[in-house]
């Protein structure tokens, strides 16, 4: 309510009084304007004047003046930035305003995804009526729905407080403002996407003290961004709603006798490193299926104290999976639907409940200690509810730092008493920073420093690994534990007693055998090598195969299992000596097998390939330059797998979803044998490991029918398959990598359904479509399905008969009851106008964000096998000297198998003049003319050799 100081009569003051009415009714507005342009508003029966420090909006005034404003975005544009004692306050009339033009069609720029930017430190936003419903910051915009990404209502900086009014992002709820019906809004959308309310100012990286008083914080998907800023936030009597990922934010988050509506099951992501407290805050709770609140997806430090929860939930875990044992959580007076609340009730080590004096560090005289949890951790003092003259100070959390800390992962120390770590106590809390050291066994030998840091060794002498713990104690008795993996006692790398030595081919095996001189009982761990090349000493050598150990029955692997594609080469084996309790030896390579016949490849390997994932080795690809799309520059060899970054054409500049291109990420794999996450938990396979992941492999024998089925476990849990829209998995099937010619099998996630119906579950299903691939162009075969198969346990067949491409995909996950209106299972079929292609290449391509950090968006491939339905591919076995031995005697005999240098470097074929002279003597054998012709139709792109 804006008036201008008048010393004139009390007829004046009933104008500016009657104005006031208009004014703040929405009605209308009047303003006065003297000399000194002085203005005053009251709030909270009070008289403010308005000046640089005080700022006043109000949308119906007929313009801006002095103070004044008519939009929100002009007093931001020119508020100064405040300080903590002196903070700039932006007053705000009854009203929703709107940080982003929602008539606007044209999607946000990926660069342009924040509706109103406050960078100025130490802003205050207030509604001026004490009502948070009356105030309303609103924008509607998401990731793929109005915004090519991550959409937030506000950005804010240092010091931001927020008071009594409402920040929503209304892109998946519906705004309802009970003051002026006319401005209620309808929501962009059903499906669920990343619409988040609000997140910091970019370029700003010391942020600290927000403050969100009596406030809504509305939206679904991604309520705050998470960052690690701001270092602290306070959100004091307010109400939130939301999905997954939404609460906490950089160190310390702490919520005071806060409401939330929960509407999924992962609520707080990634959450604060330091400490996320919830005090005297009630929860409720409206879930699908699931019923169990999983926390949190990752380890992170949680205090539940005078926590009340209803609605639907049956229970709740601090994670999804993968149970830390160095957690400590606080939980106290906790209840579900009126009964006590045991969180993670298989795990109850991992919870403590504080005794009277620890107790003090979160709660004193029945008043939350705000004043010491949001201090203590090395910080400025922050003192925003004046609690420091009267409220005890005390350790709440403590943290350890060491060389090589990562997250979720287990520090490693060779048990023999030398091998060290030296390990810091963080007290988050009160003025005495120092601990008390203990272990909980003999494990770990402690050297307490006077520093107050402590140097932990290992001592292990038995041959398997044992598990340590380091207790770290408070002075008022908190306590914090670390554990170690111990190994045994590291040796010296086993000595071979021979040269390892490669069997004769048989049962479609070359095994190799190698002995150490040693006698110990540690587990034989050596690192098995496995290289094809078409000459005896090697010189272009292939590894196809390798020794892993993800598996917990993983062993060297010592027998080769022959393929056609080994048939006219040799097979060099490399062995890395190792035992369980050494370190690595160098490697030495076996003399080069005799020339591999066809006769020695046993007949399931001619008929089937069931891919070896465990072992599987493949060749990098290498990429061309940003210009050119990163397109890979290897030349592909038939019988090789290719496997490194791709950007598909829907990616590429003028594709359907170029918004999204990404580039490649250096030091990361497309693809990795390791245990799975999430979803797939409890699993090994080959996972995907950058976005942009593709793997090919190259197989040039011509074939007609033919089928593949594989088995894979999307990480995600819901159906979603990625970590956003406009992502996906290619399955390639009878397709040739050389000229990205074939069919296959795409799942999607996509930004929107068209049937109505089904239009609120993009973002719980994924869309099934046969593809045909020319030239890397996909081509739908048929309309895309949408279902909800795309689950952990999901088997997928692929399979062309005559003219019939089919694809049959299953789950052994449940469907959410929600989601009942969609398949569970999809089955797909395309019939051919003319003759299948005579392709046999497999392959996959994955575009969704599963780089470092991402492991909950990655897919874990299980198995793949291939049946070729009776058409085994023979190949014609050439005389041994009649190959390219690397030098010019061809007559060299055969069996001398000549020493391979010991030493390792992959050699990407390019080619060479053999190939030719195997080419010349199969057409003179057969007496064939080889040629090619090519036929283009509506559904297919044919070749016949």
């Amino acid at each position: 309510m804006l008036r201008h100081k008048k010393h004139a009569s009390a007829f004046i003051a009933f104008l500016m009084a009657f104005a006031l009415i208009f004014t703040s009714s929405g009605i209308g507005s009047l303003t006065f304007t003297k000399a000194d342009d002085t203005q005053t508003i009251y709030y909270n029966g009070e008289s403010i004047t308005l000046s640089e420090h005080a700022l006043y909006v109000n949308q119906n005034l007929a313009s801006s003046s002095g103070y004044s404003y008519k939009t929100l975005q002009e007093a931001v544009a020119n508020a100064i930035p405040g300080t903590k004692d002196n903070p700039t306050i932006i007053y705000l009339e009854p009203d929703v305003y709107w940080t982003d033009d929602y008539t606007k069609t044209e999607d946000r720029d990926k660069n342009d995804l924040i509706g109103l930017i406050i960078p100025q430190a130490y802003i205050t936003l207030v509604g001026m009526t004490g009502n948070r419903d009356d105030v309303v910051i609103a924008s509607d915009r998401g990731q793929n729905a109005g915004a090519n990404g991550n959409f937030n209502t506000i950005g804010v900086g240092d010091g931001f407080h927020a008071k009594d009014l409402t920040i929503g992002n209304y892109c998946n709820v519906d705004l309802v403002y009970e003051r002026d019906t006319t401005k209620n809004h309808t929501k962009r959308q059903e499906a669920v996407t990343q619409a988040q309310a609000v997140t910091k100012v970019p370029g700003i990286t010391d942020m600290d003290e927000w403050f969100f008083e009596n406030c809504n914080i509305i939206s679904r998907l991604n309520l705050f961004s998470r960052d690690d800023r701001p270092k602290r936030s306070l959100i004091k009597d307010c109400h939130l709603e939301c999905t997954d990922e939404s609460l906490g934010t950089g160190y310390i988050t702490i919520f005071e006798n806060c409401t939330f509506s929960l509407f999924s099951n992962t609520p707080c992501g990634g959450a604060s490193f330091y400490m996320q407290a919830f005090l005297g805050c009630e929860f409720t709770t409206q879930l699908s299926d699931n019923k169990t609140i999983t926390l949190c997806k990752n380890t992170k430090p949680f205090a539940f104290i005078d926590c009340d929860f209803k609605g639907d939930m049956t229970g709740m875990e601090w994670k999804q999976s993968n149970f830390s044992d160095d957690i400590r959580q606080i939980v106290s007076n906790n209840t579900l639907n009126g009964q006590p609340l045991t969180i993670s009730p298989d795990y109850t080590d991992l919870s403590v409940t504080p005794d009277g004096e620890q107790m003090k560090a979160f709660k004193y005289n029945g008043e939350y200690n705000i004043y010491n949890l949001l201090n203590g951790a090395g910080y400025d003092e922050w003192d925003p509810l004046n609690q420091k003259d009267y409220m005890p100070t005390g350790a709440w959390n403590i943290q350890f730092d060491y060389p090589g800390i990562a997250k979720d992962v287990v520090p490693v120390l060779q048990g023999n008493v030398s091998d060290s770590l030296q390990v810091t106590p963080v007290v988050l809390g009160g003025n005495d920073k120092t601990v008390t050291w203990s272990t909980e066994d003999d494990t770990l030998v402690i050297e307490p420093q006077a520093d107050g840091t402590v140097i932990v060794k290992g001592d292990n002498s038995t041959l398997d690994n044992k598990k340590g713990c380091l207790v770290a104690t408070a002075t008022n008795g908190m306590k914090k534990v670390l554990h170690f993996t111990v190994t045994p006692k590291i040796f010296e790398a086993p000595v071979l007693s021979e040269k390892p030595v490669l069997s004769a081919p048989e049962n479609g095996m070359i095994n190799v055998t190698y002995a150490f001189t040693d006698n110990s009982e540690a587990a034989d761990e050596s690192i098995i090598n496995w290289y094809r090349a078409t000459d005896k000493e090697g010189t272009d050598k292939v590894l196809v195969a390798q020794t892993t150990y993800v598996d917990s029955d993983a062993k060297p692997y010592s027998s080769y299992v022959l393929r056609l594609d080994d048939v006219n080469h040799y097979i060099i084996c490399e062995v890395i000596p190792k035992r369980s309790n050494s370190v690595e030896g160098s490697s030495v390579f076996t003399a080069a097998s005799e020339l591999i016949k066809s006769a020695y490849v046993a007949d399931e390997q001619k008929q089937s390939y069931n891919v070896d994932l465990e072992h599987l080795a493949y060749i990098e690809a290498e990429n061309d330059t940003e210009e050119n799309n990163y397109e890979w520059k290897n030349t592909l060899e038939a019988g090789n797998w290719y496997g490194g970054f791709y950007l598909p054409a829907e990616y590429r500049e003028g594709g359907e979803w170029s918004d999204k291109a990404y580039k490649p990420v250096s030091g990361e794999l497309p693809y990795t044998y390791a245990q799975g996450a999430s979803g797939a938990s409890g699993t090994t396979g080959l996972q995907t490991t950058t976005q942009g992941a593709r793997l090919v492999y190259v197989d040039d024998t011509a074939r007609k029918d033919m089928s593949m089925t594989l088995t894979l476990s999307p990480h995600k849990t819901g159906a979603q398959g990625f970590g956003s829209a406009k992502q996906f998995i290619d399955i390639y099937f009878k397709y040739d990598a050389k000229t990205m010619t074939g069919y296959g099998l795409r799942i999607a996630r996509v930004p929107s359904i068209s049937d109505p119906a089904l239009s609120s579950f993009a973002a719980k299903s994924c869309t099934f479509t046969l593809m045909e691939y020319k030239n890397g162009v996909a081509i739908p075969l048929e309309d895309s399905v949408i279902s909800t198969a795309f689950l952990p346990g999901c088997t997928i067949k692929l399979d062309v008969t005559g003219n019939t491409f089919t694809a049959d995909v299953t789950t052994t996950s449940s469907q959410d009851s929600a989601s009942s209106i969609m398949p569970h299972e999809v089955h797909l079929s395309h019939v051919f106008e003319n003759e299948v292609n005579s392709y046999s290449g497999i392959g996959f391509q994955h575009t969704g964000t599963s780089g470092a950090g991402k492991s909950g968006n990655r897919v874990t491939i299980h198995s793949v096998s291939v049946d070729y339905k009776g058409v085994t591919g023979e190949v014609i076995d050439v005389p041994d000297n009649d190959i390219n031995n690397g030098n010019d005697d061809i007559n060299k005999d055969t069996d001398d198998r000549e020493d391979v240098p010991d030493s390792s470097v992959d050699v990407v074929p390019t080619g060479d003049s053999s190939d030719m002279r195997i080419l010349i003597m199969l057409m003179a054998v057969s007496g064939l003319a080889i040629g090619m012709t090519v036929a283009k139709s509506k559904n297919s792109l044919k070749a016949f050799k």
